[in-house]
């Protein structure tokens, strides 16, 4: 009997996706073509096509899932060897989900437990049956075949329905077919684990005690600080207030005198014990970046000018004392270590404890679950629910596998193709990633990373559960970071700090640019290929993703009058090269360029703004950083922030051929547009003359 592991199971989406085919049992694979050293056969075209139906972009869809995928796989195994080692590791654990997936939704479902083999036969001998079918391809067809057949082995039984039935033939046969594809489904699906002869044993229940003294660390007291605060509505007021260093003396007489919120002015500004990241007493409130400030920091700090959360009212505090967080005794906590017990907390489990037994002998321990939830499930915290779904999950998986197994399904072309296809697309993801820089960060540069960034990502995990997401936004693109928070400035990011900001970032914009990389990898693998194709049933697609390709496209458009379509035609270069510095400010400048040209001003501003803000010594950041100052003055009457923007731009650029035009615009901004009303005045004077 074919081995296949018994103590991993991947269950993922992305796999599950992949899972769908055929189950008869096939000859020798036809080769269809050979990519580099990569053979690509009829067998995966035809699994393709069952997938993804054929339309008007097959010849595409052709290129992109199976020549792309084995262009990339070939250069993969050169470029980085441990991706094929990883797919080996990985195959033993998918190998049973593909084997379920083969047995459950095709060899059930769709051909009604007959071989491929019955299947054809009877088709060939009963064309006529199939008069909807003019292509004669049999596997267009198939799900008819097996119903058909059925209808054709149980004669009798149809003609008791029939005779029993309301309405024509054509739809009592429907409705006698489906009955039975639903039966089967049923009968597969029903006691499964009996079936199998496996069983989940209970797990032993939780002792309260025992549970708190191995995690005391869950029952702590808040961590906190004792404050000082000065109020005002006035944030510039507030800033000039007092200079640093300033002793709490010194705070306390300036809250005293100078803070605008009486409840504590009249006990020289004491706010008094605060936990971390709790809204504040004395009517103060939540301050926005309050925790973030006071994070890591000593005793006599004072932080910056902070805003009251959804009001216009402005902080400064003082650090008088860290609190530190601590272990509450079993006395305190005793209630809550109840709580989570009854919330279905995880019991101590020894490793070697048997999860799954198959005809009373362990098979799957819970150090391989726990290894199985590391892995796959990002080392979330386990309870007695989720640990029961992932036992029950593993069961039926080894279950539905063995039953495959045992009709053969593993000799199938479609369990081959199916197996070819996971290989690439796994091979494909790890490749773009490692192109990403995913796996390119040391240990310490990662717990750095995530030290800055903890308090902004899921609370629940700790550092190894979050070890593969730290570890992709680690090494994402650093002028994508970066574009992405200024051209936000306004409202998605605003009043939020970079650090606040990456992960939102990453998780919006990292599905993009893996998928612009994709195609960009995709096109180079495949077009420096030595590529061989064989017969007719083998579209081939020219795929126009390189650089050279990219930019033509998008300056074609800019010059052809048509602003929004060129945008994203850069957009496109930005994404796909987003480690070529040059190409990405050429791209973000252009964005803003024809963004104007579009009158979508309020996004052409910001890409205005983080064009100069990236990249200050750009020859055209002068240029940028006026026409921000235009469209923000001109376009969006937004003249306090314009203002900004040119005093800044005469300072920066004193001898700017733009100069006189900056300085006449702030003039008219500072007179309320007097100099616009006296030139068009002037102008019509000069008309009526």
């Amino acid at each position: 009997m074919k081995k296949y592991s018994l103590t991993k199971v991947a269950v993922c989406a992305a796999a599950a996706a992949l899972l769908s085919g055929c189950n008869g049992v096939g000859a020798k694979d036809s080769l269809l073509a050979r990519i580099n050293d990569e053979n690509v056969y009829k067998e995966d075209l035809m699994l393709l096509e069952i997938n993804s139906g054929k339309d008007a972009s097959w010849n595409k869809d052709v290129y992109e899932k199976l020549y792309a995928r084995a262009a990339i796989a070939s250069y993969a195994q050169k470029e980085y060897p441990e991706i094929e080692k990883d797919w080996e590791n990985y195959f033993k654990d998918i190998d049973a989900r593909i084997l379920t997936n083969v047995y459950q939704r095709f060899f059930v479902d769709e051909c009604m437990m007959y071989t491929d083999s019955e299947l054809r036969r009877f088709y060939d001998a009963n064309r006529h049956l199939f008069p909807a079918d003019s292509s004669g391809e049999y596997m267009k067809v198939r799900s008819k075949v097996a119903g058909e057949y059925y209808v054709f082995k149980n004669a009798e039984k149809f003609a008791e329905y029939i005779s029993n039935s309301e309405g024509d033939t054509a739809s009592s046969k429907r409705r006698f077919i489906e009955n039975q594809r639903l039966s089967l489904r049923e009968a597969a699906s029903g006691e499964i684990l009996e079936r199998g002869h496996l069983s989940i044993p209970a797990l032993p229940p939780v002792d309260v005690k025992a549970y708190y003294e191995s995690h005391k660390e869950q029952y702590k007291t808040v961590p906190g600080y004792v404050l000082y605060h000065v109020q005002m509505s006035d944030s510039a007021a507030l800033a000039s207030l007092f200079g640093e260093p300033v002793t709490l003396e010194q705070f306390k007489a300036i809250a005293a005198k100078s803070s605008k919120n009486k409840l504590t002015a009249k006990d020289s500004g004491y706010v008094g014990y605060v936990k971390h990241e709790y809204p504040l007493p004395a009517g103060i409130g939540s301050v926005t970046g309050l925790g973030d400030n006071l994070s890591d920091k000593s005793v006599g700090y004072v932080t910056p000018v902070l805003r009251s959360t959804g009001e216009s009212v402005f902080q400064r505090f003082f650090l008088a004392e860290n609190v530190a967080s601590q272990v509450k005794p079993f006395e305190r906590a005793v209630a809550a270590v109840k709580a989570d017990v009854a919330n279905g907390v995880m019991p101590e489990v020894d490793s070697d404890f048997a999860v799954i037994l198959k005809d009373g002998k362990p098979v799957f321990t819970e150090g391989e679950l726990v290894e199985f939830n590391k892995k796959y499930f990002g080392n979330r915290k386990l309870t007695t629910k989720s640990h029961e779904r992932i036992a029950r999950m593993v069961a039926e998986t080894l279950a539905y596998a063995s039953f495959a197994m045992d009709y053969k399904l593993d000799h199938t072309w479609e369990y081959r193709a199916l197996v070819r296809t996971t290989r690439w697309d796994y091979i494909f993801d790890r490749y773009i990633g490692r192109k990403m820089g995913v796996g390119s960060v040391s240990e310490d540069s990662l717990k750095s990373f995530f030290a800055r960034i903890r308090t902004h990502i899921r609370a629940d995990l700790d550092y190894e559960g979050v070890r593969e997401e730290v570890g992709k936004m680690a090494t994402f693109s650093k002028n994508v970071y970066n574009h992405e928070y200024l051209t936000g400035y306004s409202m998605v990011y605003k009043g939020k700090t970079f650090e606040q900001s990456i992960t939102n970032i990453h998780t919006q914009r990292s599905p993009i640019v893996q998928e612009y990389l994709g195609r960009r990898y995709s096109a180079e693998c495949y077009l420096k290929a030595s590529n061989h194709f064989y017969g007719d049933d083998a579209p081939q697609y020219v795929p126009n993703y390189t650089v050279d390709g990219l930019m033509a496209r998008a300056d074609s458009l800019y010059k052809a009058g048509k602003p929004m379509d060129a945008f994203y035609a850069y957009r496109d270069v930005m994404y796909s090269y987003p480690e070529n510095d040059s190409l990405f400010q050429l791209s973000t400048y252009m964005m803003a360029q024809t963004q104007s040209d579009a009158e979508i001003y309020g996004d052409a501003e910001a890409e205005y703004y983080a064009f100069y803000r990236m990249w200050p010594d750009n020859e055209n950041a002068e240029k940028a950083m006026f026409s921000r100052g235009f469209i923000l003055n001109e376009n969006l009457k937004m003249d306090s922030l314009a203002l900004e923007v040119f005093h800044e731009f005469m300072q920066k650029y004193p001898n700017s051929e733009l100069k006189e035009s900056a300085d006449w615009l702030v003039k008219n901004i500072e007179s309320n547009g007097k100099l616009t009303e006296e030139l068009l005045q002037k102008i019509s004077d000069d008309q009526g003359k």
